[in-house]
């Protein structure tokens, strides 16, 4: 009987060493598992942290993005007046220096129309001049003399005109109409002079014949 007890006393020693290890092993999973959780908690701290300041970031960087956004906008639509007003200006100048190449053209031609009439002009006063000193040679009858010293006074008068408009560049530009119509004037003038020369042609045909007759 003794023995018995002895046996049930000892594996009462045995179960409580047990227990007092299985409480000590329970203790320290419950010690890691709170400092497990511990750990994680904070982690879960960390992370909310990190989110908040990650949004607070992206709140900041799109505020700053549309700021610039905003900024880059301005700057575009005053870029974009600034380049129509200098796109109108642009037109308003090349309208300008067409309407200015236009006249400048017109005005070339317009000057050279007067140099071809000039020349014209002075070309028929030479013939003229030349028939009137022909015609003043084989004459010495005061009728005939007068008629031609009459014309060669015109004619002279004629050339002094035309060389002065000619000369003078600043009056042929400034009066170029009123200048085109005198020209177109003395060409109408030349037309009845060259009539005259042609009487004058006859005139002399007259006393040639005269002459070889005698």
């Amino acid at each position: 009987m003794q023995q018995e007890v002895e046996i049930m006393e000892r594996k009462i020693r045995e179960l409580r060493l047990q227990i007092d290890a299985q409480s000590k092993e329970n203790d320290e999973r419950r010690v890691q598992a709170q400092e497990k959780f511990k750990i994680v908690e904070q982690l879960e701290n960390e992370i909310t942290d990190a989110n908040k300041q990650r949004q607070m970031h992206l709140q900041e960087t799109n505020s700053k993005i549309q700021t610039d956004y905003d900024a880059v906008q301005h700057e575009k639509q005053k870029l974009l007046s600034q380049i129509n007003y200098f796109q109108e200006k642009l037109e308003e100048q090349q309208q300008q220096l067409n309407e200015k190449g236009a006249a400048a053209k017109t005005l070339s031609e317009q000057t050279a129309q007067l140099q071809n009439t000039q020349l014209i002009l002075e070309q028929t006063i030479a013939a003229m001049k030349n028939s009137l000193e022909q015609s003043q040679q084989l004459t010495n009858q005061t009728d005939v003399k007068g008629f031609v010293d009459q014309f060669q006074k015109i004619a002279e008068q004629t050339e002094k005109e035309l060389q002065q408009k000619v000369t003078d560049r600043e009056q042929l530009q400034a009066g170029v109409y009123q200048y085109y119509y005198a020209a177109a004037d003395r060409a109408r003038q030349c037309v009845v002079l060259n009539d005259i020369q042609n009487v004058l042609q006859g005139i002399k045909n007259r006393y040639l014949s005269i002459l070889k007759a005698e």
